[in-house]
């Protein structure tokens, strides 16, 4: 009997030992979570501890989500975005389970290309070497894809850090140069993925992407061309001339200056002339970096085409009829009008306008008064000489004689006086973007 006991005694002992053995056993992954990018793998392996795997045991795998992430004898393939439970069983040979562990694994969509911005070297001006100026700066935009790529972050890196600086937010800066050249921007995707790309940048003293500009005969085009701002000792600034005469440069900083060639004035880093076409045709207007001062040439080829304009016509500025102007002086005021006659005085008024009186044809009494815009010169005429005016009445001018009498007197603003120009009419053209509007 007491045999018998201890007997039981015995195996309750040894089924408490092997209970307490598989209560202390662990069974689980080195990590809770693990990351893959999708069409990429990853091996899982479970690990058992504080017990021995039973002969004739099996793992089995499973997946909460086969759509993100599928498993097959712990090999784990992405399959698209997103985070699914990777669960393994240990079954014995009777499909029970032993043990169970999971972990959770979230799938990353990488990056399959990087396009740069342009195909083409983006032109970029030299910023200024004065202190306290704002330098010339670009932001790259390159496209990812696919859009939904889990880690778009970008490695910029460049070849000429003596001509760009580049941020790992992807903004170029020029630097002072007079060398110039171009410069390569290296991307790279940070997910390990492998995408590159990258984008050349052209670094010069100005920019301007207008290959042409269409004109007509009435009408003056400033034309604004970004580059450096000026330093002090240093002429930066594009030279400007054009091929043959039917259009004429205005408003530039120096009259002569290497001979053909003449530098645009400057205003907050972008420099800007005006071209007055006179005649219908096509011409060639040719920008230019300093000769002698830059390492490099840096020319750009602008094609201007002037077209004939009715504008100047009989219809749009009919000959003055005296007589009938004079009848309501003040009811002419905003017509367009030819003034044909002798040039018998000019003078200044008030304002410091050059004024000029003209006696129209038939009666050297029927004067009128045409005047130049606010800071115009004087018109290269003498008295007696004949000029033909074109350009819209003003405000007539009441002057009261000493017996009491109100008279007036007829006053045209000059919009063309023979071939001088004093067109109302400004377009501004943005060289970076041809279109124009009306100068207020």
């Amino acid at each position: 009997m007491m045999k018998r006991v201890w007997t039981l005694l015995l195996a309750a002992m040894i089924v408490l030992l092997a209970v307490s053995a598989q209560a202390e056993a662990v069974f689980a992954f080195e990590k809770a979570a693990y990351e893959v990018n999708a069409g990429k793998s990853i091996k899982l392996q479970p690990v058992l501890q504080g017990a021995e795997k039973p002969r004739g045991s099996k793992y089995v795998w499973s997946s909460s989500d086969k759509t993100v992430a599928a498993v097959s004898s712990g090999k784990v393939t992405g399959k698209g975005g997103g985070t699914a439970t990777i669960t393994v069983q240990l079954q014995d040979g009777k499909k029970n389970v032993l043990y169970e562990t999971s972990c959770r694994v979230t799938v990353l969509q990488p990056v399959k290309k990087i396009t740069p911005d342009s195909d083409k070297p983006i032109t970029l001006v030299v910023s200024a070497q004065k202190k306290g100026k704002a330098d010339y700066t670009y932001q790259l935009n390159p496209d990812i894809s696919p859009a939904d790529a889990s880690n778009q972050e970008l490695l910029y890196t460049t070849n000429r850090p003596d001509l760009v600086r580049i941020s790992q937010s992807g903004l170029v800066t020029t630097l002072f140069t007079t060398e110039g050249g171009t410069a390569t921007i290296f991307m790279e995707a940070k997910d390990g993925s492998g995408a590159k790309a990258k984008q050349k940048i052209k670094v010069q003293p100005f920019d301007t992407t207008v290959e042409t500009i269409e004109m007509t005969e009435r009408g003056v085009y400033r034309l604004y061309i970004p580059t450096p701002a000026p330093t002090p000792g240093v002429l930066l600034l594009p030279t400007v001339k054009v091929s043959g005469g039917g259009v004429q440069l205005e408003n530039i900083a120096f009259e002569d200056f290497y001979e053909k060639w003449q530098p645009a004035k400057v205003e907050n880093y972008v420099a800007w002339f005006d071209i007055r076409p006179l005649k219908a045709g096509t011409y060639t207007l040719t920008l230019d970096s300093i000769p002698g001062f830059w390492a490099f040439d840096c020319t750009k080829k602008i094609k201007l085409k002037v077209s004939e304009s009715a504008a100047y016509g009989e219809a749009s500025f009919p000959e003055i009829k005296y007589a009938s102007a004079m009848k309501d002086p003040a009811a002419m005021t905003g017509r367009q009008v030819t003034v044909e006659g002798r040039l018998r005085e000019a003078y200044r008024d008030e304002d410091g306008r050059w004024c000029y009186v003209v006696a129209t044809k038939g009666s050297n009494e029927n004067e009128v008064i045409v005047r130049a815009p606010r800071g115009r010169g004087k018109l290269e005429y003498i008295s007696g000489d004949k000029i033909t005016v074109l350009g819209a009445f003003a405000e007539p001018l009441l002057e009261t004689t000493e017996t009491g009498l109100k008279l007036y007197k007829l006053v045209v603003d000059i919009e063309k006086a023979g071939l001088v120009y004093y067109n109302a009419n400004v377009y501004e053209i943005d060289m970076y973007q041809p279109e124009w509007e009306e100068a207020e």
